[in-house]
């Protein structure tokens, strides 16, 4: 008698590929993720990466899932010219004009986008966020993504990051208390610290001939994640940014 084929169906955990190699297939049928968020470096991506958690818990939103239902890419400051955002490759700002810029088409369409607003980039600011819109498209309205936290925030940051040296009857922490909230969202963090608290702790946080950002940008992220438990905690520039990035990956999560 004939002898009849048995097949046995069973879910494939997310990441195996090895059934997907066997059957012929290519990685962008099925392993692109629907969002992509485009941010300048490492820590804006840990940054979000946490607002969006504290989001999802306050508000009780529906999970978004990174590398399934959006991905991170990282541009890397002024890299961002070699990119074809713009559509056009007579981009005066780019240091290669002559070169064919970076289709991002090809990766992914569905892409949200994230600067600094760097002083003297102005146009290349507004010509973004004609081309992709503001619901795939911001620029901090504070200098960069430290800058964005509230006063409070930051003032508590320096001081963790201190611990025990810090001496918060000193004249040198009340001329930082005492500045003006709006004084962090547009000045050069790092330099800003320095010139308040001067040399002695001051240079922690800025070098000397430097760009006047913080210093160390990885470790003052660490404090800060220690002391983001709640997403009231994020200032009203930041909450706005992570509902827009949230509601743009939802579209489709």
């Amino acid at each position: 008698s004939e002898i009849l084929p048995k097949f046995k169906i069973q879910n494939v955990s997310h990441g195996k590929m090895e059934t997907l190699q066997l059957l012929g297939v290519q990685n962008s049928s099925v392993f692109l993720c629907n969002r992509t968020i485009w941010v300048e470096g490492i820590t804006d991506r840990i940054y979000i990466r946490r607002f969006l958690e504290l989001y999802m818990t306050k508000k009780t939103q529906k999970k978004v899932y990174e590398d399934v239902d959006y991905a991170f890419i990282e541009y890397s400051g002024n890299n961002i010219t070699h990119w074809s955002f713009l559509d056009t490759e007579d981009d005066e700002e780019s240091d290669c004009p002559e070169e064919k810029r970076i289709n991002y088409k090809a990766i992914t369409q569905n892409i949200f986008l994230i600067t600094d607003r760097d002083k003297g980039k102005e146009q290349r600011h507004e010509k973004l966020k004609k081309y992709l819109g503001e619901k795939q498209y911001y620029c901090f309205d504070s200098l960069e993504i430290e800058n964005s936290f509230s006063k409070d925030m930051i003032v508590a940051i320096v001081k963790k990051h201190f611990k025990p040296e810090c001496n918060t009857e000193s004249e040198q922490w009340s001329q930082l208390t005492k500045t003006r909230p709006e004084t962090f969202e547009t000045r050069k963090l790092g330099k800003l610290i320095y010139d308040k608290l001067g040399p002695e702790l001051g240079k922690t946080f800025y070098k000397k001939k430097g760009s006047g950002t913080i210093k160390d940008k990885m470790k003052f992220c660490k404090v800060a994640l220690e002391l983001l438990k709640d997403f009231d905690d994020l200032s009203d520039e930041q909450k706005g940014l992570t509902e827009k990035i949230y509601d743009f990956i939802a579209q489709k999560a």
